[in-house]
């Protein structure tokens, strides 16, 4: 007898590991992927403008990166002494215009930079809901506070979630064509739409990903099923009852690994996490012969494993041990 309903796994028709570059855009619960990966040494850029919730948001994004759109303070706006973008979110932010949209190129170069070699796209709709300015019509990535009134509040249609998502695929392919891309829908609950609002933000992204992956190779990676129809309980929600656990992130995860790491990459991320929990012990006698020895060890683990897998860069977890060695 279950009790309960264990999604599937997902059969992906391609594995990666640390030597594809991957770029992750959309909402925190992109973030959370992207921090996983990059724990275990994948080469990652998350959001560089910011978390971005829909569709449409995200593909404004990504086009101004790749076209290299210069900021400037046409761009900007000010609000309580602090000058903001829209097409950002509220991380940048400046008591000078000009600090702002130079951060601003700084940071849209960076990324054009990194997409210029990416191998793998991880997109994730939070979303179907979006704000447009009520003064120029224009889609801002967030609100940023202001006034609701200063705003029109609408859902993206089936059609436009997949036109979107249309054009992103495109986006990618034309800087790589081998591009691997998965899609998928945040877990996140956005109960300020409301809960029916927030069924059918869902439900509008669900079929609009559906109605564009139809004949595409790009992946569906079930994060959000995985919370709402397998996990199904309360306890895997942070204290706000919106967000998913540490535990139900590690959840999705587990079966995100399971689905694109083969076992050879599986058993050198176990590897890359025993190195990692060594580089960070913490000794009962700091300097003492005892923890001399263990660190010119683990520097000698360390060095094996980078000869054996010299993509993977532990150089941080090196410096520190050896600052430790010398003290």
């Amino acid at each position: 007898m279950h009790f309960r309903t264990i999604h599937p796994p997902l059969i992906s028709p391609f594995h990666f590991d640390q030597r594809s570059p991957v770029f992750s855009i959309g909402s925190c619960f992109a973030k959370n992927i992207s921090e996983k990966l990059n724990r275990l040494k994948f080469k990652t850029l998350c959001n560089p403008f910011g978390v971005n919730y829909n569709p449409l948001s995200i593909l404004n994004t990504i086009t101004a990166i790749q076209q290299g759109k210069k900021f400037g303070k046409a761009d900007l706006f000010n609000q309580d002494d602090r000058w903001f973008s829209w097409a950002h979110d509220s991380h940048f932010q400046a008591s000078d215009p000009k600090v702002l949209y130079r951060l601003l190129n700084e940071t849209s170069a960076a990324g054009a930079s990194f997409l210029s070699f990416t191998g793998i796209w991880l997109v994730t709709y939070g979303t179907a809901w979006i704000y447009e300015k009520k003064d120029d019509g224009k889609l801002v990535a967030n609100c940023h506070k202001a006034p609701a009134s200063h705003f029109k509040r609408r859902r993206l249609s089936v059609d436009e979630v997949a036109r979107a998502t249309q054009k992103i695929i495109e986006l990618a392919r034309a800087q790589n064509p081998d591009i691997k891309i998965i899609f998928s829908i945040s877990p996140v609950r956005h109960l300020k739409d409301g809960f029916h609002g927030n069924q059918l933000s869902k439900s509008t992204l669900a079929l609009g990903l559906e109605q564009a992956l139809a004949n595409d190779p790009a992946i569906y990676f079930p994060s959000y099923e995985l919370l709402l129809d397998d996990l199904r309980d309360y306890r895997f929600y942070n204290r706000d009852m919106t967000h998913p656990s540490a535990q139900a992130i590690d959840y999705i995860w587990a079966f995100f690994k399971d689905s694109f790491f083969s076992t050879d990459t599986r058993r050198v991320n176990q590897e890359i996490e025993k190195l990692l929990q060594a580089a960070g012990h913490r000794p009962i006698a700091p300097g003492s012969e005892a923890h001399r020895q263990f660190i010119a060890q683990t520097l000698q683990r360390m060095d094996d494993f980078c000869n054996h897998f010299p993509f993977i860069d532990l150089s941080d977890e090196r410096a520190r041990l050896q600052a430790n060695l010398k003290k």
